[in-house]
């Protein structure tokens, strides 16, 4: 077979490798301005995101320390104190109140600002300022988003707040909100709430089903001895038609937010 010869024309044919990034230079070339801004752009929009992602963890860290702040006054002012010390004790809660308030203002879409709103609504209980109290822990419950604990604790804060102010209809919504959280161990204190209203309302056979289910469901629950006393009184009385249910606990008997996570 003879040998294909290449003309001189195929010779000098450019390699196709090379056009094309000959073609690419001279595209960049013409149009440089844009992919110049281009990359500024880039740039700019990184040292955006980075410089918010700093900002907001600077936020939460400032609220976070407010928060340890507080915390650790509330702390020293549930502690037992020597006679004739109450006014420090005051003062503890005072200045706690002022610091969550202010975290509340100025970070309240933190997580801090978040679980702020219900230690404040706590103080309100506390001092027994029940319509603050309310607003506070409904400001908290509207508030919360992604851990389910912040949403339990708000709902405990009202059902206490309404149990407290007679309103056993809104506490028992509220506690069986609690009863029904993804927070398995604040569950048992709410069906522990709904046991109580429903004792409160005089509905003694709803009582007696609320405390069989906190026993079968937690017996290990620190409220277990109350609650089985409870039962066994409940049981003595629905067994006797005549024996009306006058023994229902007193207010705040078993609720006392005192005995409850913090």
């Amino acid at each position: 077979m003879a040998e294909k010869r290449i003309s001189r024309k195929e010779i000098k044919k450019p390699d196709e490798f090379v056009t094309l990034w000959i073609r690419v230079f001279e595209y960049f070339q013409s149009h440089l301005k844009v992919f110049l801004f281009s990359a500024i752009g880039i740039l700019v929009l990184g040292i955006a995101v980075w410089s918010g992602i700093a900002y907001l963890e600077k936020r939460e860290r400032d609220a976070s320390e407010m928060l340890a702040q507080a915390q650790s006054l509330l702390v020293a002012q549930d502690a037992p104190s020597p006679e004739g010390k109450q006014d420090v004790k005051k003062q503890d809660q005072d200045k706690a109140q002022e610091i969550l308030s202010d975290l509340v203002a100025r970070y309240k879409r933190s997580v801090a600002g978040r679980l702020a709103r219900v230690l404040l609504g706590n103080i309100y209980f506390q001092r027994q300022e029940y319509e603050k109290a309310i607003q506070t822990y409904q400001s908290a419950l509207k508030s919360t988003s992604g851990n389910p604990l912040l949403p339990a604790l708000a709902c405990e804060g009202l059902g206490y707040t309404y149990e407290a102010t007679h309103d056993y209809g809104q506490a028992l919504i509220y506690y069986q909100r609690l009863a029904d959280s993804e927070t398995d161990y604040m569950r048992g204190w709410g069906l522990l709430g709904v046991a109580r209203c429903h004792e409160l309302q005089n509905d003694p056979g709803k009582a007696l089903d609320a405390y069989r289910k906190l026993l079968a469901t937690y017996p290990q629950h620190p409220k277990a001895e109350e609650a089985r006393s409870h039962m066994a009184r409940l049981s003595s009385l629905t067994s006797s038609p005549q024996a009306p249910l006058t023994e229902a606990p007193a207010e705040g008997q078993g609720g006392s937010r005192d005995d409850q996570p913090k």
